[in-house]
Formats: C-alpha cells, sequence, structure tokens
C-alpha cells in the first residue's frame, strides 16, 4: 500500500511538471508572437515619412476629353417608339360654354368679378349651372393651388369696379 502512494505521488509531480512547462513553452511563444507582430508593424528607425500632396498625372487629364455632343442613339427605336413633346397635352373632357382659359382673363384684366365658388370637381360647378337662367354671366376657370392639386373656380360677372362687384354680390342670389 505504501508503495501504491508513492508511485501515484511521482506520478502527479510529473504531470504538474508537465504542464508547468506547457504553460511556460506557451508563455513564451506567445510573448515572441507579440514582439515579432509589434516591430513588424512599426516603420524602420530613421525612415522619413513625406505628406507630399498627390498630383494627378497631367497626361492622364490631357487624354480624357469629355464629349461636347451626344449623338442620338436609335438601337430602341423599333422596340420602344420615342415621345414626341411637340403636342401638349389638354384635357379632353368637353366643357361647358362658361368655361374660359388664360385668354380670357388676359383680356378682362383690371376688371372686377364675384368668386361663387372654389371646388375641387368639375362636375359640382357644371349641375350648379344647369339649374341657373342667368348662367351666360357666369364665368369658370381651372388651376393648380399651392398643392398642385386641380380646382375650379366660378365667378360671376366682369365690373369695372370693387363697389359694383360688392352690390352684385349682395343683389343676386347665389
Amino acid at each position: 500500500m505504501a508503495a501504491s502512494r508513492s508511485t501515484t505521488r511521482t506520478a502527479s509531480q510529473s504531470y504538474r511538471r508537465q504542464a508547468l512547462i506547457w504553460l511556460i513553452a506557451t508563455l513564451m511563444l506567445g510573448v515572441t508572437t507579440a514582439l515579432v507582430w509589434m516591430f513588424s508593424q512599426t516603420p524602420a528607425m530613421g525612415a522619413k515619412i513625406e505628406n507630399a500632396p498627390i498630383a494627378a498625372p497631367k497626361t492622364l487629364s490631357a487624354e480624357l476629353e469629355q464629349p461636347l455632343k451626344i449623338e442620338s442613339l436609335h438601337e430602341l427605336d423599333t422596340d420602344v417608339q420615342p415621345i414626341s413633346f411637340d403636342e401638349t397635352v389638354r384635357d379632353l373632357r368637353s366643357y361647358p360654354d362658361e368655361f374660359k382659359d388664360k385668354r380670357y382673363l388676359l383680356a378682362n384684366k383690371g376688371k372686377w368679378t364675384v368668386q361663387v365658388m372654389n371646388v375641387a370637381e368639375n362636375e359640382v360647378i357644371v349641375s350648379y349651372l344647369e339649374g341657373r337662367e342667368d348662367r351666360s354671366k357666369f364665368t369658370y376657370f381651372r388651376y393648380l393651388d399651392e398643392n398642385e392639386q386641380v380646382r375650379y373656380m366660378l365667378t360671376y360677372g366682369l365690373m369695372g369696379s370693387p363697389q359694383e362687384a360688392v352690390g352684385a354680390a349682395k343683389l343676386i342670389d347665389f
């Protein structure tokens, strides 16, 4: 029994000794690796670093010239027809005679009218005018508001002064 204890002690001691040797070898290799890495990352002693501005080669800028004009490429003309911008896209609805455009406004510049309504749908004004006996005195326009939404404004009459317009607004039952 005494012999088995001494053999276990020697085996345990040799195991500890072997583990200690491996630990020391690993630490020495780690320190060596760290030193080699540090010295390889630093510049050589006495090396001079210059911070000169980087300039493009002069020959390269002379060789590359920007095109002044791009000729029309007709590769896709058979697949995709080109858009013609010659025609103006117009609203193709049929408006009643009371609907006017910019030419009417320019012809009556400086005159006064009474604004009857300002709506988002054309049909509201058309149905209102159908019930009026004096519809020839009304005009309406299409315009874009500040949110780029289409609006319709109905006006009544053409007067020479603001007093006439206020009087017409009070006298006529809209």
